[in-house]
């Protein structure tokens, strides 16, 4: 009975601990007023879809400013790394399969991968 008490906690403070370290992740530490799972959800899923429009903003900008033998070479970088990015976020949130913080990390995952492929991106288009 102690090692099944033992067990509980344990996930219960790792639970606490990858929300934490999910919070930490994002630039300036968005989505912190919100309080309820929903809540969060909801605000990660905001903040995904606007890096996301921002990510085709600039890829747009940067495909257009490339010779034709580079934007071959950035479309294939592109597509592998959405491959990446959807499959990183699959594993890191299945750290909480079943649960609802699932969807939650794997919406706070998509977001920080995406904004910080923004940055990538954006560092080629200047030194292009």
């Amino acid at each position: 009975m102690k090692r099944l008490y033992s067990v509980v906690i344990l996930v219960g403070l790792i639970t606490c601990a990858s929300l934490l370290i999910a919070q930490e992740r994002g630039s300036d530490k968005p989505c912190t007023g919100a309080t309820t799972t929903v809540e969060m959800r909801e605000c990660q899923g905001q903040r995904y879809k606007k890096a996301d429009a921002r990510l085709n903003q600039i890829y747009k900008q940067l495909m257009d400013s490339l010779d034709e033998f580079r934007r071959t070479k950035l479309r294939a970088a592109q597509r592998a790394w959405v491959v990446f990015r959807d499959t990183q976020a699959a594993f890191e949130a299945s750290a909480e399969a079943g649960g609802s913080l699932e969807p939650l990390l794997r919406l706070e995952i998509l977001a920080t991968l995406t904004e910080e492929r923004v940055k990538r991106l954006q560092t080629a288009l200047q030194g292009n």
